[in-house]
């Protein structure tokens, strides 16, 4: 892995250990978007016309020469921003230093965990429209299918979209001169629901980060996302996204990874 250009294994004498690609792969949130949560309608009413991605915390583990931590972390924090690449992800990232923490020194190296901040999702990011060529999976993000990004969706997806069911409190009122309480009666209205997307993606590097990122880039547009999601059709905004398991074989990357959307 380089740094600035600099190649911190034989400059500094450290080293990326590995499985540490979870938080690198992993989608940033979005930012908070303005609503009004209204008593007498289903979930919240989001205003969607500028969404923004969020900065996303990363953490790596590193092991530096005893007599090289010091410096190493000097030269991390001599600016900024540095500019990481990870020739096994053929990537680079643009990455603020934040701190080190659970550093711990054993048999003349050092091993911890250094945390930064990608600040600047899809910065520079150039779309290019996914063309995958898997069979249709039946669910479709505004007319897209996910298989299109080179997606498969796990089983558990189906039970994943059941609805389930939270009614908005009433109005209520409780006080120590009366047995229990008041409530208000009139017609129930639901809370929104959230849902959560399975999904994996199997891909060679250099195929990889074109289908994956155009997702990212499709899924935080303004407006509402259109779902069509075997047979029913709905409207959704991005939330967040999670990894589960991140396996890098030779040139190919295999993700499995969870979408939240909220359905409004």
């Amino acid at each position: 892995m380089k740094i600035n250009t600099i190649d911190i294994q034989t400059t500094y004498h450290t080293y990326l250990l590995e499985s540490n690609y979870k938080d690198l792969l992993c989608f940033p949130p979005l930012k908070k978007l303005p609503s009004n949560d209204w008593a007498e309608y289903y979930g919240k009413e989001y205003d969607t016309d500028d969404p923004q991605l969020d900065t996303l915390s990363i953490s790596l583990s590193f092991v530096t020469k005893s007599n090289q931590y010091d410096a190493f972390i000097t030269f991390l924090s001599a600016q900024t921003y540095n500019n990481f690449y990870f020739d096994e992800l053929g990537k680079s990232f643009r990455l603020r230093f934040v701190g080190v923490r659970k550093a711990k020194k054993e048999q003349g190296y050092i091993t911890y965990e250094a945390t930064f901040a990608n600040d600047t999702p899809l910065q520079g990011y150039t779309y290019i429209v996914p063309n995958d060529t898997l069979p249709p999976s039946g669910f479709a993000i505004d007319t897209i299918d996910l298989s299109k990004y080179g997606i498969y969706l796990l089983e558990e997806n189906e039970s994943n979209l059941l609805k389930s069911y939270e009614v908005k409190e009433h109005l209520t009122t409780n006080s120590s001169i009366i047995a229990g309480v008041q409530y208000a009666e009139y017609p129930n209205v639901f809370k929104e629901r959230t849902i959560e997307i399975l999904c994996y993606i199997k891909q060679p590097i250099n195929r990889f980060w074109k289908l994956y990122e155009a997702l990212l880039y499709n899924l935080s547009q303004r407006g509402e996302r259109t779902i069509n999601a075997f047979g029913s059709t709905f409207k959704a905004i991005y939330q967040k996204a999670n990894i589960k398991e991140v396996i890098l074989t030779k040139d190919t990357l295999r993700v499995e990874f969870t979408i939240s959307l909220v359905v409004v």
